[in-house]
């Protein structure tokens, strides 16, 4: 770590994924904010962008592999000496071996050392991205306490679209910078305002259901996951064993927290139900889609010489309802209905959906213009099994998380003392 009076000092990993080009504007940008910087390279990166580049942007010497400056440890040194360390892009190829403790190269190596905060920004094709071994290693990572700086949906190198962009190099160091900086207020949450939570086993979903049409496009809606996000973080602090399922969201994923991605509605109702058995509480905050397309098209659709397109969309199964049917006992289950009625009316239609998905909770929030979606603030009106309002919390995602926390808290020992 850097002494007082001496510029930070972060390290930068480059792995060989074609968006590497974006890399050496992030570099200039860490120069520009004061920070010295030094590039770890994969040999397949040196293939994209020269090592003369790195060098030159970052004033120091480009370490590629292990057997650099053997004599004194580099890689231990480099670790060390570190007060952040971002990879970027990050290839499904660096990733696994990220996930499984590899140490084959100087990036890997001095990965392992590391003890600064960590932070990864993948990116590649979507299929790669939406495959089960990069979810899983993915995972692996952040419960390492990696933190993920999410791909955005985009044009890609193949002329495919879909997710799985490198964000643009600003967005890249904002998020990277703040990760690293950040003192999230839910640090701040005292375990013994919601005891009953401690050891609790709890699952929260987050973000938007993506349905896909056809290899590269989705239906999905403007669900950002920060609400989700920040429930799954104020549970941990709260001492709750925590799991996040996310679907399409465009905030980073916390550290320290389990997550699993569920692309489309069915694949995460399939996650939920097989975890019901061992779940105390679940909280679902993600927008699932109420539709999808009855058929998806096993090639990229053409648009031809049509100016119009029809699709065909059928019912996505309902989520809160099915589990709602399933037997309980002493576990909550907790629902979220987004609203862009108003007053009175929003209320009608939370206590409808209480009757229907029969949940213990509902957190009723209204959403549309500048309301709900995103680094917004929030209001929650809570609502019981029997439809009475209990209360409402407004002010940031963190402080209505605490309050909704606090209402499930309340109901662990409610139905603990029958």
């Amino acid at each position: 770590m850097s002494s007082k009076g001496v510029a930070p000092r972060i390290v930068i990993g480059v792995s060989g994924g074609i968006a590497a080009f974006k890399a050496v504007s992030v570099v200039r940008l860490w120069k520009k904010a004061g920070w010295q910087v030094q590039v770890l390279a994969t040999p397949a990166a040196l293939g994209l962008v020269g090592k003369t580049t790195w060098e030159a942007i970052s004033g120091n010497p480009v370490y590629t592999e292990i057997t650099q400056d053997v004599a004194h440890g580099a890689h231990v040194e480099l670790a060390r000496e570190a007060d952040a360390f971002l990879v970027l892009p990050a290839t499904a190829n660096t990733i696994a071996k990220l996930a499984m403790g590899m140490a084959d190269n100087m990036l890997t190596a001095t990965a392992l050392v590391a003890t600064c905060p960590k932070i990864i920004a993948p990116a590649m094709h979507t299929q790669m991205w939406e495959h089960p071994a990069t979810r899983r290693n993915l995972s692996t990572l952040q419960t390492d306490g990696w933190q993920v700086i999410s791909p955005v949906s985009g044009e890609l190198t193949s002329g495919d679209s879909g997710m799985g962009r490198l964000p643009e190099p600003e967005e890249i160091f904002s998020q990277a910078k703040q990760l690293i900086g950040s003192q999230s207020a839910t640090a701040d949450s005292n375990p013994e305002a919601c005891p009953k939570l401690k050891g609790k086993r709890v699952i929260i979903t987050a973000g938007g259901t993506s349905e896909p049409i056809d290899p590269v496009r989705v239906l999905t809606n403007l669900s950002t996951g920060t609400q989700g996000i920040e429930l799954a973080k104020t549970a941990k602090a709260l001492g709750a064993e925590v799991e996040l399922i996310y679907s399409t969201i465009s905030v980073p994923l916390p550290a320290g927290i389990k997550a699993t991605y569920a692309g489309s509605a069915r694949d995460l109702l399939s996650l939920l139900e097989a975890r019901w058995d061992q779940t105390d509480v679940l909280v679902m905050a993600a927008a699932v889609a109420d539709w999808r397309p009855a058929e998806v098209a096993t090639q990229k659709m053409k648009k031809g010489q049509a100016d119009t397109l029809t699709l065909e969309l059928v019912r996505n199964p309902d989520i809160l309802a099915t589990l709602g049917k399933k037997p309980r006992g002493n576990k909550i289950l907790v629902g979220f209905a987004a609203e862009t009625a108003q007053g009175e009316a929003a209320l009608s239609l939370a206590r409808e959906k209480v009757a229907k998905k029969r949940v213990d909770l509902l957190a009723l929030n209204q959403v549309g213009s500048g309301k709900g979606f995103g680094n917004v603030e929030n209001q929650l009106f809570f609502l019981d099994f029997n439809g009475q309002l209990l209360g409402q919390s407004q002010g940031s995602k963190a402080t209505v998380s605490q309050a909704l926390w606090q209402q499930v808290n309340d109901l662990i020992a409610e139905k603990e003392s029958i």
